[in-house]
């Protein structure tokens, strides 16, 4: 297991805090806090990695803003290695607009969430069966892109020698979207074969 943390404080100075053709000169005050949080054990592993800025800006050119990412990811292991479920976390901010200048006015939170469970299986020695299926939701702050998606996948494999290996794989996702006045709902379907030399 570990556990890492680190704080830090600052004060800093800037001449062009909008990042424009009319600069505004403003002093921030940070406090930072960045953790890394592992565990590994015979029936779950879990990881939390996170890094956070509190920006508060002195003459109040922007309000008080929390800035940073978080990534956890956690594994159960419900048969031994043959089937885990997993479920992920990821938490952080993007630009609203991508031709804005990175400022805290054009930021806007973004959370994606992910789980799902994966069945690997071997047959027999030669052979083996891997399926697995996720489900994800992705939440914006302000955009009209918020969507929930399901997929699932199963790969057939045997290995025909010890340098070559035949694959069948079929694949599936639907995404649904909160807002289909801006986006359109759709399936995707796949199948397909792979041979493989080494």
């Amino acid at each position: 297991d570990l556990a890492l943390y680190g704080i830090a404080v600052g004060i800093g100075e800037t001449d062009n805090v909008d990042l424009s053709p009319h600069p505004t000169s403003q002093t921030i005050a940070a406090a930072d806090l960045d953790f890394d949080l592992r565990r590994s054990g015979s029936g779950l592993d879990a990881s939390a990695l996170g890094d956070f800025t509190d920006l508060y800006y002195l003459q109040g050119v922007y309000s008080n803003q929390v800035l940073g990412r978080f990534d956890g990811l956690a594994t159960a292991k419900l048969w031994s290695d043959r089937l885990k479920w997993t479920a992920a976390d990821d938490f952080g901010e993007e630009q609203v607009d991508p031709f804005a200048p990175i400022v805290p006015s054009e930021l806007q939170r973004v959370n994606v969430f992910t789980t799902g469970p994966e069945l690997t299986l071997r047959p027999s020695y030669s052979t083996f069966l891997n399926v697995d299926a996720r489900y994800s939701q992705v939440s914006y702050q302000t955009s009209p892109f918020d969507d929930h998606n399901l997929s699932a996948a199963a790969e057939f494999g045997r290995q025909i020698s010890p340098l070559s290996s035949l694959y069948l794989m079929a694949q599936a996702e639907e995404l649904r979207f909160s807002d289909t006045s801006v986006n359109t709902d759709y399936n995707r379907r796949q199948a397909y074969g792979r041979y493989q030399i080494h």
